[in-house]
């Protein structure tokens, strides 16, 4: 059968030995083999976000990685901001607003994405926030938001910081814990070369403190359900490919996958 050429941020093409990966004979995941799994991909996965914490993975999209951050960092009627540079940014206030939060949106040029400035403007004007909302990689413009400084600024207040890295996570070096962000959210089908349907989500201490302390209703999207446990059925033919996946992103090597992505986004920029 023919390969269609997928040009777009995401599903990407499956590489072959991700895919077979993905075929093999299930498990019990109620079973020490599923516990040693979620251990090693764990593992894998924590030096693709930059981070010690602990990393989670859940059968949804990256939509519902985000959802699950917004439930667990929050309580009815908290103030919220939400850092606006591009489409898929929105989506953090969207589902804020379902949940009846009081949402601030901050518009950036989407040229250029977000200022430590702006930030800094946003966060003197609505005191009471104590959660902000950005996204890294923001597709639908093909910025990569300079994160480090607005953490920096963020951590200095003791609020809280949560990316999306949906689109940027395993493409472009990350470092969660150094840029002070609290929990980042991602889903399978992008970077992470692995089938849609899988969300993954790398999650602080002080995330962790402060997800004890809220009380938005969850159930499916409780962080501590899911934390060592398996309490539901998991996507496991997902997580198989995402073990192929970082078997090969550590054969390569981190820095030649970045490299090559780097490279490929220059050319792309280049024939446009």
């Amino acid at each position: 059968m023919r390969k269609p050429l997928l040009f777009l941020p995401g599903p990407m093409q499956v590489p072959d030995q991700v895919r077979e990966a993905g075929d093999r004979p299930l498990f019990n995941h109620r079973s020490p083999q599923m516990t040693e799994l979620l251990a090693k991909l764990e593992k894998g996965c924590q030096p693709l976000f930059g981070t010690t914490g602990n990393v989670l993975f859940q059968a949804s999209s990256g939509t519902g990685a985000m959802e699950s951050a917004v439930v667990n960092l929050t309580s009815p009627g908290d103030e919220v901001i939400v850092i606006v540079g591009g489409t898929f940014s929105m989506r953090w206030a969207d589902i804020a607003n379902a949940y009846g939060l009081k949402v601030h949106t901050i518009e950036t040029d989407w040229r250029r994405g977000a200022t430590v400035g702006e930030v800094d403007a946003a966060l003197k004007q609505f005191p009471n926030a104590q959660v902000i909302f950005h996204t890294w990689s923001e597709s639908s413009t093909g910025v990569l938001n300079d994160m480090p400084e607005i953490g920096k600024l963020i951590r200095s207040q003791g609020r809280f910081f949560v990316a999306d890295a949906v689109s940027g996570l395993a493409v472009s070096p990350m470092s969660m814990d150094e840029w002070n962000i609290d929990a980042v959210v991602v889903g399978s089908q992008k970077g992470l070369m692995v089938s849609p349907g899988l969300g993954v989500i790398a999650i602080g201490s002080r995330a962790w403190e402060r997800s004890e302390r809220t009380k938005t209703p969850r159930f499916y999207f409780d962080w501590k359900k899911l934390k060592g446990t398996v309490p539901f059925t998991p996507a496991l033919s997902l997580l198989f490919e995402l073990d192929g996946s970082l078997d090969f992103i550590q054969s390569q090597g981190m820095a030649k996958v970045f490299a090559r992505r780097a490279q490929v986004a220059d050319r792309i920029r280049d024939l446009v």
